[in-house]
């Protein structure tokens, strides 16, 4: 997927309310990243008005990580995002609260693919976003790295386990306890044969007999979503993906820097 970053002189052109010549550009790609662009009260509108008036139907990924979003802000941007059916969308590390949260997953028509990393999401939030990740249907890759997120929240993930439709799900760099992870990959296991589950990425671990058992386990019984684990043993990490499940990393899409012709 071709990712247009968008450059300084793009911002001056929003800002100024001259979108052609983005428009133009955006027509070969694919993703539109305004990762680290600070939208406020005061430019928002324009940037809703950039987002319907440029983006391609092609758009099918919008990142709009780092950008200082409010609850307020992201209510803003939300219907503009559902009706270009994004399918992609990652919204890490944006200052927002639980309502902002639950304005973001209710309703989440189109979207296939969440990225909630460095969130700073908690036990808390879980209680309330779980449910809520269940009810989106459509959402097949979810992303909620680098959080806060101890074992009361991977229990609550593993007892919905069976309810979730996802294909990848990335729960690294957050706090669960060595016992909480061998529970939540047995819960996997044991609910692999009623969902589509191809890939699980948990945490770094290191050289823990329990957890090497279990991986043998995975390995030896061919039992997805557990079953390409020889590699990750290696760097004594519980990490797993099925090669054809490889394209659902947003993070690895290459982005290009371009700027326009004035």
């Amino acid at each position: 997927m071709r990712i247009y970053e968008i450059s300084d002189f793009a911002i001056d052109e929003i800002e100024q309310g001259r979108f052609a010549a983005l428009k133009a550009e955006l027509d070969t790609y694919q993703g539109l990243s305004l990762a680290g662009v600070s939208i406020t009260e005061e430019n928002i509108g324009l940037y809703c008005q950039a987002l319907s008036a440029l983006a391609p139907h092609s758009l099918r990924f919008l990142d709009i990580s780092r950008c200082a979003l409010s609850d307020a802000l992201l209510a803003q941007l939300l219907p503009v995002i559902h009706s270009l059916e994004i399918s992609k969308l990652k919204v890490s590390s944006n200052p927002l609260t639980m309502t902002g949260y639950q304005q973001l997953l209710s309703p989440i028509s189109s979207v296939t693919h969440l990225v909630l990393s460095h969130c700073a999401l908690n036990d808390s939030h879980a209680l309330l976003l779980v449910p809520a990740i269940v009810a989106c249907t459509r959402l097949k890759t979810l992303d909620l790295r680098n959080n806060h997120l101890s074992d009361n929240s991977f229990n609550l993930l593993a007892e919905q386990l069976p309810a979730l439709t996802l294909s990848s799900l990335r729960l690294k760099d957050n706090l669960p306890t060595i016992d909480c992870v061998y529970r939540f990959a047995e819960k996997l296991v044991q609910s692999a044969a009623h969902t589509g589950l191809a890939s699980i990425d948990l945490l770094e671990i290191r050289d823990d007999n329990k957890m090497r058992a279990l991986c043998d386990r995975f390995v030896s019984e061919k039992l997805a979503p557990m079953r390409a684990l020889v590699h990750a043993l290696k760097h004594f990490s519980l990490s797993a993906t099925v090669a054809t499940s490889s394209s659902s990393d947003m993070s690895s899409a290459p982005t290009h820097r371009r700027r326009f012709s004035q």
